[in-house]
């Protein structure tokens, strides 16, 4: 007599995903702050000290102010030169400036738009004027002034940079890889478009064209942990596991205290057949994030495809203690505690995820085979009743209870249910004597 059937593929490993944000809209730059900047600044101060409303020296002094970062003193010694000469469109476009990086948004709109006003071919204002929209999540308008801004100055790497990023934020993924791919064909060696772009041909689908985007831009810039992280994931997705190992192990190296680096790498040593080194990367991530539940569950499926029953479970409990209605843990568990031959736990289980899916065969079909391991064919002839009333044609169930039939001497209904199984299921055979079950 043979045990039951199992149940095929009861679990498999949890995808970890972990893909990054859309860019950050950035305003335009600012003035290069080199060592002449402090020098200048004291002569534009040393001529406003005997001519105070003189306009130009107020201009070039705010805008030295910004460039040192000194923002508030900037917008203050602007907004003096623009009252003196309303008509200067620099000066409001670096006040813009002084404003959005004090984050005064609403502000710098109001700067650019004047700036705008003033001279509305001013592709530096547009571009800051979006980006201020942008940030006050007005990010169709933000769409609309990058454009304009590209429309004015083709080569504008700044707007299409902050072009492909608002249109990430509106999920066009493929409208933001052009933008992208248009930045980096002026700057090719940019190491935060590059994954950028990455990021976008990975959310349209063009998983080849995204890999190749994070090689390029891992080869300019060899320290960007993200990027590895992100490789090594589409890599892992694309079954190339040795080269996600890599990636993943390398992202870690620069970082370390990143769980998710971890789970991931885990699961590429799992599907490589590394069990042992998989669960060690499960521990150490779970060691920075005790409470992730996947990754709970994940260890639990690494214990125990090394027969290490008592550890699955202990791993099984811990991702319920996070995540109570977690149904593939909870099947996970039972089939553990079945293994343990803790027939009990296991049913208690296993009625859990009954009363959670009392409409899934499986379960019942799982149910059941503890029952017939236990001994309990009464239960067990129950329940692959119940899990055949659900699924009439799961073959597996009919042999199941045909073998379970036989295990009470009941030979014509088991005769009669190995007829089912095996014209559902060919495989199956029929004995030729069931007075031997």
């Amino acid at each position: 007599m043979s045990d039951p059937l199992p149940r095929r593929g009861i679990c498999c490993l949890l995808l970890l995903l972990l893909l990054p944000c859309a860019a950050h809209a950035q305003a335009p730059g600012a003035l290069p702050a080199d060592g002449q900047v402090d020098a200048a600044i004291a002569l534009d101060r040393a001529t406003l000290e005997s001519q105070p409303n003189n306009a130009d020296a107020l201009a070039h002094l705010g805008s030295l102010l910004v460039a040192k970062g000194r923002y508030d003193e900037a917008a203050a010694t602007l907004e003096r030169a623009i009252a003196l000469n309303p008509a200067d469109g620099e000066s409001n476009l670096n006040l813009g400036l002084a404003f959005y990086h004090s984050r005064k948004f609403e502000a710098a709109i109001a700067a650019y738009r004047k700036a705008i006003a003033l001279n509305p071919k001013f592709p530096e204002a547009l571009n800051g004027l979006g980006a201020a929209l942008y940030q006050t999540g007005q990010v169709d308008d933000a769409i609309a002034a990058y454009r304009s801004a590209i429309e004015l100055k083709p080569d504008y790497f700044d707007a299409l940079n902050n072009l492909g990023a608002a249109l990430d934020d509106k999920q066009q993924w493929d409208d933001a890889a052009a933008a992208y791919q248009r930045a980096l064909a002026i700057q090719p060696k940019s190491t935060f478009v590059l994954p950028a772009l990455a990021a976008a041909l990975n959310h349209a689908g063009r998983t080849d064209e995204a890999i190749e985007a994070y090689r390029k831009g891992l080869a300019l810039n060899p320290r960007d942990d993200a990027a590895w992280f992100q490789l090594g994931h589409l890599l892992y997705e694309q079954g190339h596991l040795a080269e996600a190992v890599q990636a993943l192990q390398r992202s870690i190296q620069l970082r370390p205290g990143q769980s998710e680096a971890y789970f991931n790498l885990a699961r590429a040593l799992q599907d490589e057949n590394k069990t042992a080194e998989a669960i060690a990367a499960y521990q150490k991530g779970l060691a920075v994030n005790p409470g992730d539940a996947a990754a709970l569950y994940n260890l639990g499926n690494a214990y125990r495809s090394r027969r290490r029953f008592s550890e699955a479970a202990g791993a099984y409990h811990k991702a319920l203690a996070q995540q109570p209605q977690f149904p593939e843990a909870l099947a996970a568990l039972a089939s553990a505690l079945a293994s343990e031959g803790k027939f009990e736990e296991s049913i208690a289980t296993y009625q859990q995820l009954v009363a959670l899916h009392p409409d899934d065969a499986e379960i019942q079909f799982d149910l059941a085979n503890v029952f017939f391991n236990k001994g309990d064919y009464v239960s067990a002839v129950a329940s692959y009743g119940e899990a055949i009333r659900l699924k009439p044609d799961l073959a597996r169930a009919h042999y199941n209870l045909a073998l379970t039939l036989g295990r009470q001497h009941e030979y014509k209904a088991a005769l009669s249910e190995f007829q089912e199984a095996h014209r559902l299921d060919a495989s199956l055979p029929v004995p030729r004597d069931n007075s031997s079950h």
